[in-house]
């Protein structure tokens, strides 16, 4: 009777992910392949402990004390920043589910200028016209 040890997912590298918010993202992907590996991980390690074979003896890819466990996979600056914006993006969503929508803030930058309609251009254009075109 053998056991298939699972293998740990590569994290996404820093030019995978375009940080624009996918529907499918590489981020997501990763963690979701991430909680499959530990699920599977956590199955063989009940498997054996199920048959008493001693820890040691188990894959130091799966063993949970001693020298040979590895430390906690620490998620990368990429991750970190891509579940910020994630956090953000659906505090927004909710935010602006449950009050309707938001006035947008004024841009910034210079301000823009007030087009007003000139009346003496309109003038200035009959008058002109009256003496080009008429029939005096």
């Amino acid at each position: 009777m053998g056991f298939v040890i699972p293998e740990e997912p590569k994290p996404p590298g820093p030019d995978e992910c375009c940080m624009s918010g996918c529907a499918i993202c590489v981020q997501d992907l990763y963690i979701e392949a991430l909680d499959e590996y530990k699920k599977a991980t956590d199955s063989v390690r009940a498997s054996l402990n199920a048959l008493h074979i001693p820890e040691d003896r188990w894959p130091p890819e799966i063993q949970t004390t001693g020298s040979s466990q590895k430390a906690k996979p620490k998620l990368s600056p990429v991750y970190d920043a891509f579940a910020e914006l994630e956090r953000k993006l659906a505090e927004k969503h909710q935010a602006e589910s449950h009050a309707g929508a938001l006035p947008k803030p004024p841009a910034i930058g210079r301000p823009r200028k007030r087009k007003e309609k000139l009346p003496d251009v309109q003038l200035l254009y009959e008058g002109i016209r009256w003496v080009l075109f008429s029939n005096r």
